[in-house]
């Protein structure tokens, strides 16, 4: 009643027209109504009968009634409001002098149209079978920038809540149907990614109402009849707590992207060993490892393919060739270490000293060898490799700083460097330290003594495949 009294003194003030006199008193009887039932549902002791309340409130109802029929008729008269404040009275009557409804008759003109206070701020789901209260609601939704959505069934109220994204919920507590207990318990156990915060309305002013509201899952709890601005500081709240909520909820997903697209990337750039390590803060990462398997892989003839292929051209060529040979590391169980310029460094034996590891090395080795020519090169001949495989002890560790790197250092390194710039074409030239390990099951020829720089001389071999096992 007292929010329809409000309604009707801001529509004249939006209309630019003085109300009549009689409409201030709208206000004022309207909150001696509301007082009237207030006290008689807060008297515990000797609680008046329903007859001593009508006549209590129906002499009161009677005047505001008289007032409204009045206003409908001056000029500049807010009908649609005067008409809902109308039917609200006559329901009222009817429930004081218990009996059926009647049938209404009102004239329904053309809407009010009130002009937009700020950009919408929320949208807030009402759900109420009483359209008086799905009205009233409405209109306090609407006045204060956001937008009331009502609906009159709990399973349609259910439906929305579910299927759709509101800011706030106004849900009367005795709906048919199960009530607001039924609506708490259904949109609570659905595992929705942003709940609208609940605030339950209900005529009762029962203290466990309100807690076994929030133990169902309410956040606020207000009594009809409610205050309008009451009840907006609670909407307020209610949306600005669900939008920060949604904020908190989006870096939260946010800040997992970025983690996950880190560790993609520290993943990219370092071998998998070092790649927890790194993420863990572990600074700085250094390691000696006892023995170590290092191959160098090294195209032939690339410095005069960029001679007469475009940068497109070379850099696909080069991405389909270092794809391939790293497709083949997981399935030999080796490293890729990293690519430097058009060669390949590939280890085994660097996180687990195993008797074999020396031995995938190979097999990786003679693999590349034997598939090379099927990939044809930007000049239309057939991919030649060089390689050199040597095995022993070497440094591993992160450097840098802005753009850290993961590599290897030691004699075991660079020889095994030098051994692929002096291996010839289509060729695997490896240290007597690999032919003693590998002599048993693969076929090493003599590649004879060579001069290798800053390491002397050193007889050298070539790897040209694997022994068949024979039956025993």
């Amino acid at each position: 009643m007292k929010g329809y009294a409000d309604f009707i003194l801001e529509d004249y003030q939006r209309l630019g027209a003085t109300p009549p006199d009689t409409a201030p008193q709208l206000k004022f009887l309207s909150a001696k109504l509301l007082a009237h039932a207030r006290n008689w549902e807060r008297e515990s002791d000797s609680i008046p009968s329903s007859e001593t309340l009508a006549e209590l409130c129906l002499p009161i109802l009677d005047q505001i009634i008289e007032i409204v029929q009045g206003l409908k008729h001056m000029p500049h008269a807010p009908i649609e409001d005067l008409t809902r404040f109308q039917q609200a009275l006559n329901k009222a009557g009817v429930i004081l002098r218990n009996r059926e409804d009647p049938v209404v008759t009102v004239d329904h003109p053309a809407p009010v149209t009130h002009p937009q206070i700020g950009r919408p701020q929320g949208t807030i789901l009402i759900v109420d079978d009483d359209s008086g209260e799905q009205e009233m609601a409405t209109r306090i939704c609407e006045d204060a920038g956001h937008v009331g959505v009502a609906v009159g069934s709990l399973e349609e109220g259910i439906e929305r809540a579910l299927t759709q994204d509101y800011d706030a919920i106004l849900l009367d507590w005795n709906m048919p149907g199960g009530g607001a207990r039924t609506f708490l318990s259904r949109y609570h156990e659905t595992n929705l990614a942003h709940r609208a915060p609940v605030i339950l309305i209900s005529a009762e002013g029962d203290r466990n109402v309100f807690l076994d509201a929030m133990r169902l899952g309410a956040v606020d709890f207000l009594q009809k009849p409610y205050d309008r601005k009451e009840l907006l500081v609670r909407l307020d709240y209610a949306v600005r707590t669900k939008l920060a909520e949604e904020r908190l909820s989006n870096a939260m997903t946010r800040l997992r992207r970025e983690e996950e697209s880190r560790r993609h990337l520290v993943l990219n750039i370092f071998p998998s060993h070092i790649a927890g390590r790194a993420m863990k803060g572990e600074n700085p990462i250094a390691d000696l490892a006892p023995d170590v398997g290092v191959l160098f892989v090294d195209i032939v003839g690339f410095t005069r393919l960029t001679h007469t292929t475009t940068p497109k051209d070379i850099i696909a060529f080069l991405s389909l060739t270092f794809e391939w040979m790293e497709s083949l590391t997981s399935r030999y169980g080796i490293e890729k270490i990293k690519t430097i310029g058009d060669s390949f460094l590939a280890v085994s034996g660097l996180t687990e000293a195993r008797p074999i590891h020396l031995s995938l090395l190979a097999d990786f080795a003679i693999h590349l060898l034997q598939h090379a020519k099927k990939i044809i090169t930007p000049a239309q001949i057939p991919l030649s490799l060089r390689m050199g495989l040597h095995r022993g002890p070497v440094i591993a560790g992160v450097v840098g700083k802005q753009k850290l790197g993961y590599d290897l250092w030691g004699d075991t390194v660079n020889f095994a460097a030098r051994l692929e710039r002096l291996a010839h074409p289509d060729t695997i030239l490896t240290s007597s330290e690999v032919f003693q390990s590998l002599d048993k099951h693969y076929i090493l020829t003599p590649a004879g003594k060579q001069e290798v720089k800053d390491l002397g001389h050193r007889q050298l071999y070539h790897i040209q495949g694997k022994r068949e096992n024979k039956p025993s």
